[in-house]
């Protein structure tokens, strides 16, 4: 009978192990299914609050490195909602700032995370932090060069409008400009005179911090919106613009 105790005992500290190991693994659940969720009733949506989940959706918004110790960005809930909708919101720290920075709108993520809720229950907001990245997929960011943007879009504009107009690219060039009035640095882009076409990072007063410390004639990369506006002969890259910069 002795003999016996040790595989029972075992089998209760396995029994137990497994148990604690269940309680702690985090919740699978979507973006979009934890906001329709929060949307659809938010009491019996609490029962994640407080819990540790594992979140996978696209992004919506970038974070952005406006110079202090934190940072945000969230995974797109539910696309057509405004005050009354809901997107998880995902707290980074400094060291984690530059990744998140770099994440491209429409990039699916898959993120373990405390979720806390929508605390003041109002807003758009499903607020998480202990934020961890698990998986990244593919950068749906369009690659090229700054000159080479403005090239196809002097060579023929109806067709580089098809391609880039609307689209998340990452631009990489030299500055031309550093202009603080407007909150923009400018990359030089291709042809001279009247005919030149400039590529304008509009970087606003949160990158505005970065950008202040950039060269003329340095090459710097950058992320964000284009739109091409070709009676002014600009490429305007806006709408969640950030600096690559180390």
């Amino acid at each position: 009978m002795k003999r016996h105790v040790p595989t029972l005992l075992l089998a209760i500290l396995g029994l137990t192990f497994s148990a604690v190991s269940a309680a702690d693994a985090p919740l699978a659940i979507s973006a979009g299914d934890l906001a329709k969720a929060f949307k659809a009733d938010k009491a019996a949506a609490a029962k994640y609050t407080g819990k540790l989940l594992e979140v996978t959706g696209t992004v919506r918004d970038p974070a952005f490195d406006d110079g202090s110790n934190a940072g945000s960005f969230t995974l797109t809930g539910i696309p057509e909602a405004m005050m009354g909708g809901y997107h998880p919101r995902f707290l980074v720290d400094k060291k984690m700032i530059k990744t998140a920075v770099a994440y491209t709108r429409g990039q699916q993520l898959t993120i373990q995370a405390n979720c806390k809720g929508n605390p003041d229950g109002m807003g758009m907001f499903i607020d998480f932090d202990g934020t961890t990245i698990l998986k990244t997929g593919p950068d749906p960011a369009l690659v090229i060069s700054a000159a080479d943007l403005a090239k196809a879009c002097a060579a023929d504009a109806d067709a580089a409008a098809k391609k880039y107009e609307g689209q998340q690219v990452q631009l990489e060039g030299k500055v031309l400009t550093i202009d603080e009035k407007e909150y923009e640095v400018v990359l030089e882009g291709a042809g001279a005179g009247d005919k030149a076409i400039t590529i304008h990072l509009r970087v606003g007063y949160d990158g505005w911090h970065i950008a202040k410390t950039l060269k003329v004639g340095q090459t710097i990369k950058a992320k964000g919106e284009c739109a091409y506006h070709e009676s002014s002969h600009t490429i305007e890259i806006a709408n969640t613009t950030r600096l690559l910069v180390d």
